[in-house]
């Protein structure tokens, strides 16, 4: 489950957790340069350790307005000059669209039985300021064409067998999507022969488990992909881990490391609870890099402000920001503007500003 899908259980006036921790079990399934860098070989791939406490700050200042129409947004994204907002409302699930802070329009309202919009592509293909790629009920992919005044649906067509997690399209027919209860983290699955193929290892982490459920769980990484170079790009959450593979062969190529951070001594149970050590949050592609929220604190604790990294597809880490904001969801648009909810007050507020 990721951030995006766990926004849809926030309430007004409360803040979830970063990573949407909601303290049962069962929801957790469903610089700029850095002053040390070490580089060792490991079998076939690279490691690399990365001093976050040495890597140059630059404060950004956001500028907020109220959102008044919102009532549970679960995502949001940019697109030009646009800001698209997917919001639950009391009738469904609301494509809201905003320029200059100015709500422009509303569309694609879907009843609570189904067909229900949920999160934006991670990973977005070319054309990036006309078409939007949004996943519904998890198992579908809906294309949408943005125009001057209206948002239309292009296709709609069913992209896994069942509900998954972390879910990309990565071309016509190849989806992956992060593996549940398989001896892998991730699948790649064709839509066309229902072919699966699993990849990939399970990150050894300092939180004990004992079952298949645990390990999913405490395993839990969001990954982006970059289509012109066949990269997919991991993030961990109970690690300050980013893992690349190589697409073309589904294989780990390097793994960053981050050191200088709060240390993981949480036990499964304090996992559970919302009492371990969030690292990595949310990351999301943008001009030509990524850019991915370093939390630092456990699930049951509010940072006051959002600390972003930005990543090259090589690992490097190019920039580090601190926002004044504490925001619950975020884009960051082709032109680096970034794009954030915030909640005060059982207020939602969309806050503005630029990364550079």
């Amino acid at each position: 489950m990721t951030f995006a899908d766990i926004n849809r259980y926030i309430g007004l006036g409360q803040r979830v957790s970063v990573l949407g921790r909601l303290g049962r079990k069962e929801m957790k399934k469903y610089l700029i340069l850095p002053v040390i860098i070490l580089a060792v070989s490991c079998s076939d791939k690279h490691i690399v350790q990365v001093d976050y406490g040495a890597l140059a700050e630059k404060k950004v200042q956001l500028e907020r307005e109220e959102l008044d129409e919102v009532f549970l947004p679960s995502d949001i994204y940019a697109a030009g000059q646009d800001v698209f907002i997917v919001n639950r409302d009391r009738n469904g699930n609301v494509l809201y669209r905003y320029r200059d802070s100015r709500n422009t329009g509303s569309y694609l309202n879907y009843g609570r039985s189904g067909k229900e919009f949920i999160f934006v592509d991670r990973s977005p293909r070319d054309n990036t300021d006309s078409t939007l790629f949004l996943y519904t009920d998890y198992t579908e992919c809906t294309e949408l064409a943005i125009k001057e005044d209206t948002v239309e649906i292009v296709s709609q067509r069913r992209i896994t067998d069942g509900l998954q997690n972390n879910v990309i399209v990565l071309d016509g027919s190849l989806v992956f999507y992060r593996a549940l209860q398989e001896s892998a983290p991730f699948c790649l699955y064709n839509t066309n022969s229902g072919e699966q193929r699993f990849f990939g290892d399970f990150k050894d982490l300092p939180i004990n488990v004992q079952t298949k459920d645990d390990r999913d769980n405490v395993s839990l990484s969001n990954s982006v992909y970059n289509d012109s170079l066949k990269v997919l790009m991991s993030f961990y959450e109970s690690a300050p881990v980013i893992r690349i593979y190589d697409m073309a062969g589904c294989r780990l190529v390097s793994e960053i490391r981050l050191t200088g951070l709060r240390e993981q001594t949480a036990s499964v149970e304090d996992f559970y609870a919302g009492d371990s050590v969030i690292y990595f949050s949310r990351p999301v592609e943008a001009c030509g890099r990524v850019f991915v929220q370093m939390v630092n604190a456990t699930g049951n604790e509010t940072p006051a402000s959002t600390d972003i990294l930005e990543v090259g597809w090589d690992g490097s880490i190019l920039g580090k920001y601190s926002l004044d904001q504490d925001c619950i969801s975020y884009t960051v648009s082709q032109r680096g503007d970034f794009y954030g909810i915030s909640v005060s007050d059982g207020l939602f507020f969309l806050c503005t500003g630029k990364l550079q």
